[in-house]
């Protein structure tokens, strides 16, 4: 191969998917903890680090590729940059680093006089007093870090060591995630805690626990360095006794070198540092549109000042819920005046949260004349916590213009570290000094999937959406996720000596795939068809590519509505949203969930002319829709999608990629995130709304025959019987008197009788596919007989009254279900979005006096939430002893992927042809090693 394609420098276009035959949408993996994450859904749980390594780690086997050291070196690690001076390391270091490497393996001996391995504590300080013998290039330190974590982080991670530059290395053995350029973790020797297996032959993933810990441990300092950081990607350094290994880390998986012994001979390992310090910060993986901002930068002080209160900031309340006392970390920052009454000195607050005037200036320190303008309280506050003591603050490059924007703490961040890694910000717009919000994630990169923004531009000037407006947006210069995009050319390379073999052997047998026909093909052509169908039906690691948009609106989660009408108004912004989106510009949305409607307070006028607060449901993050296909099929456009899998529909779930979302999937959806939000902030009659919560959106059901998972079955009764209930009991939805009477259990009663009748209808007519899978059900062949079994005639003796008069015999083995009346009438109203917004138009237009003190609690009901311990019982009851199985991703090896080269695994001796062992996110039964 030709030396690497660099992951942020090659021309890179976007895949081409072929989706196998009845993909008409792209599956979502059930595993994945990203597609069910509490945080998606405005509820952010405390740091875990066991469960959420666990968690991760479990959501990211089968993304590692396996490479020998010597192929690491040459396609993977980047050329020095152009112009570098090629200093050698000085070849005496390197024999005195050996002489003190193994005096530090051989000083203790055992009884039978065999050294005994030191511990990992020893070879941590032995291997980093060795690095800094060297006087790397550019000032380079490493430094210990094992015992504290760094002060501003929450998972108090410790990792052994990293490698800093120069005047950045910490003094007090904390590791410093920001500016930590590789960490090198250390580990005792053996195969205990490696979490990767070099033997030909073998899975590279281990599944021993102690093994999974590790990597879960490894995955977890990456997602560190990239949280702190604005990063492409990342190296690092693994020690396992007196064996090393290099990792590449992006946001499409991990590039794994095999191991070496640095002790025998130090200069592999030593060589690899003395390179990576000698690379450009671009080539170590940091992202050159972002640009941290110290302490004395302009930046930093305009930061501080736009965080300050001004004294006209306006309240975001709408009048007459001022009196509603809640638990909202935001709730501070409404009081101090009443919502309905406008600044007083002349300067009104413009629509939306604007917060400065409009200014062409290039410079980001604030200019003679420059006056900083209110916005609403709630926007101030978010961006003056973003500050944390210590976070760091960047300047990042947004769309082809580069337009610029100041960031700090996210307010949002993914909780894996492969995939789209979305991370929200409140940001400060360097032109205009207004308030925004940013959102930076590694969006799929696949022919046919559009970037979010492409269709925030089509909203622009359609007044009926109610959708963020966008300012600018674009993919990050030419950032792809580089192990995704090697993975593929190994692919090809493999296919094309497959290929090639068979032209050269056309009397080769034909050999099939599991599960397909075992009818042998014509030779030739056909063969050759036939392998490379076989290999491109393989699963492969997602691409992946930089992006980022801004957008004017700052806005409220939806957890701050205070009464009931509030919820069902806010929430019918957001169905009328989807309608014209869907009649208009021919999009469905395809992620509605409980973090993907907003509150956006506006300035209005009232009857009188005087301006006041009104509240706006807001339908965002628009990044997984798609267009409608018109008079032609549609296809899945890339092998997976993720989502929030808690509030798709029953049926959807179910079917997973054999057919599309519809309209009536989508509003089974925007059902769920009403049951969602009323159970956790209305009074009701549940007596428990954590286990409630748990039961229903959290909890799972595993086919074991198939593997697929199904919805819980508190959430298939609650929609396929209509009745939505816990513990046997109706839940009833209370005013803050005790009573009941809201509109709110009308409305749910009769939004649930039209999805009872979709399931009647879904039911009645059987879906092909299922009957096929039923039809090619094989018998299990037995033995015949010698004897037939005596059959006992239970009618002799005694008459007795029910002998005789049989009912009539059905001819059919499964009688077909009945429909109820009007089933198909009922259930056809889902096609289309006009009878469902009718209904929440018509609970809107009950009496007000209905809807006195229909308000919130006044506190999250969902306390003592932890939905991953039952994420995790998931897992383990799919699982063998000591072996996770059935449900995790697996990795491929060589041996089962292709014929290619191979070596002697752990020996130090670099091949001259490199084996290359591949992950799947094939799902399999695995054995513990």
């Amino acid at each position: 191969m030709e030396n690497r394609l660099h992951a942020h420098s090659c021309p890179a276009e976007p895949v081409a998917y072929h989706a196998p035959a009845g993909y008409k949408s792209s599956p979502y993996k059930a595993n994945h903890f990203n597609n069910f994450d509490p945080g998606k859904a405005g509820k952010p749980l405390a740091p875990a680090a066991d469960l959420d390594r666990r968690l991760v780690g479990d959501s990211s086997m089968g993304s590692t590729v396996l490479v020998d050291f010597r192929t690491f070196l040459t396609e993977v690690l980047p050329p020095l940059p152009r112009g570098t001076p090629n200093t050698p390391l000085d070849k005496g270091k390197i024999s005195q680093v050996q002489i003190k490497l193994f005096n530090k393996f051989n000083n203790v001996f055992d009884e039978k006089g065999k050294p005994i391995p030191p511990k990992e504590d020893h070879i941590a300080e032995a291997l980093v007093e060795a690095i800094n013998s060297l006087s790397l290039p550019g000032g380079y330190k490493a430094a210990l870090s094992r015992h504290k974590p760094d002060k501003k982080d929450n998972s108090k991670a410790k990792v052994d060591a990293g490698l800093y530059p120069d005047g950045r290395a910490p003094a007090e053995e904390r590791p410093d995630w920001t500016h930590c350029r590789m960490y090198i973790e250390f580990k005792k020797g053996g195969s205990t805690s490696d979490p990767w297996d070099d033997r030909d032959g073998q899975l590279p993933e281990a599944e021993r626990s102690s093994r999974t810990r590790a990597r879960n441990q490894l995955i977890a300092y990456a997602q560190n360095v990239f949280l702190y950081q604005h990063r492409t990607a990342l190296l690092s350094l693994f020690i396992i006794g007196d064996e090393f290994r290099a990792m590449w880390w992006d946001r499409s998986g991990v590039i794994v070198s095999k191991k070496l012994n640095y002790v025998k001979d130090p200069a592999p390992l030593l060589k690899f540092i003395w390179h990576f310090v000698q690379l450009s910060d671009e080539q170590q993986g940091l992202d050159p549109t972002a640009t941290l901002i110290k302490e004395d930068d302009a930046d930093f002080k305009l930061m501080n000042d736009l965080a300050e209160p001004h004294p006209l900031d306006m309240d975001y309340l709408e009048p007459g819920t001022e009196h509603i006392v809640t638990e909202s970390p935001l709730a501070a920052s409404a009081a101090g005046g009443d919502a309905s009454t406008p600044p007083s000195d002349g300067d009104a607050l413009p629509n939306h949260h604007d917060s400065a005037p409009h200014t062409d200036a290039e410079t980001t320190a604030p200019e003679d004349g420059w006056k900083k303008q209110p916005v609403f309280r709630y926007v101030r506050q978010q961006f003056r916590d973003s500050l944390a003591p210590d976070w760091p603050r960047y300047k990042l490059e947004v769309g082809p213009e580069k337009r610029l924007f100041l960031v700090a703490k996210p307010v949002f961040k993914s909780s894996t570290m492969f995939g789209r890694a979305t991370r929200g910000y409140i940001a400060v717009d360097v032109q205009t000094r207004r308030f925004v919000f940013l959102k930076d994630s590694w969006r799929p990169y696949y022919v046919g999937v559009d970037p979010e923004g492409s269709y925030l531009e089509q909203f622009l000037g359609d007044e009926e959406m109610n959708v963020p407006t966008i300012i600018c947006h674009g993919d990050v210069g030419n950032q792809v996720a580089f192990t995704a995009r090697y993975e593929e050319r190994l692919r090809e390379t493999r296919k094309r000596d497959s290929l090639a073999a068979l032209q050269q052997d056309p009397t080769a047998s034909n050999s099939t795939r599991s599960g397909s026909s075992t009818k042998k093909r014509a030779r030739g052509d056909d063969e050759a068809e036939a392998a490379s169908e076989e290999i491109s039906e393989e699963d492969s690691l997602r691409h992946h590519i930089h992006y980022r948009i801004a957008v004017e609106e700052v806005c409220l989660p939806f957890s701050e509505f205070r009464t009931t009408e509030q919820l069902i108004r806010l929430l019918y912004n957001c169905i009328e949203t989807h309608y014209w989106a869907y009649e208009r510009h021919k999009l469905l949305h395809r992620d509605i969930s409980a973090g993907n409607v907003l509150i956006l307070p506006r300035l209005v006028k009232d009857e009188s002319g005087v301006e006041i607060v009104e509240w706006y449901g807001i339908l965002t993050d628009w990044e997984l829709a798609k267009r409608v296909p018109e008079g032609e099929a549609d296809v899945a456009r890339q092998p997976e999608r993720t989502g929030t899998w808690q509030f798709m529909s029953v049926d959807y779930v179910a079917c997973n990629w054999t057919r599309p979302i519809v309209v009536a999937d989508e509003l089974e959806s925007f059902l769920h995130v009403l049951v969602y939000y009323a159970v956790r902030f209305l009074p009701s009659t549940l007596s428990s709304v954590t286990s409630f919560v748990v039961g229903y959106f959290d909890t799972f059901i595993l086919d074991p025959k198939s593997g697929r998972r199904h919805c819980s079955l508190a959430k298939r009764h609650t929609v396929r019987l209509a009745q939505l209930q816990f513990m046997d009991r109706p839940v009833v939805f209370l005013k803050a008197t005790g009573e009941g009477g809201t509109p709110l259990n009308r409305l749910i009663a009769t939004l649930l009788r039209l999805f009872m009748a979709r399931y009647a209808v879904i039911d009645h007519e059987s879906r092909p596919e299922e009957a096929e899978v039923a039809r090619g059900s094989k018998a299990v062949p037995r033995a015949t007989p010698s004897a037939k079994p005596r059959r006992v005639d239970v009618r002799r003796g005694a008459d007795r009254p029910w002998f005789g008069g049989y009912p009539e015999k059905s001819s059919e083995e499964h009688p077909p279900v009945l429909l109820p009346p009007r089933a198909r009438e009922e259930a056809a109203k889902l096609d289309s979005h006009m009878h469902f917004l009718r209904l929440f138009l018509q609970a809107l237009d009950t009496p007000e006096e209905e809807w006195r003190d229909a308000e919130v609690i006044g506190t999250d009901q969902l306390v003592n939430y932890e939905p991953r311990l039952v994420y995790v019982a998931g897992i383990d009851s799919t699982s063998g002893t000591g072996a996770r199985k059935g449900t995790v991703k697996r990795p491929k090896t060589d041996a089962s992927t292709g014929n290619l080269p191979s070596s002697s695994a752990g020996t130090n001796k670099l091949a001259a042809t490199d084996p290359i062992l591949l992950s799947s996110k094939r799902k399999g039964k695995g054995r513990a090693r």
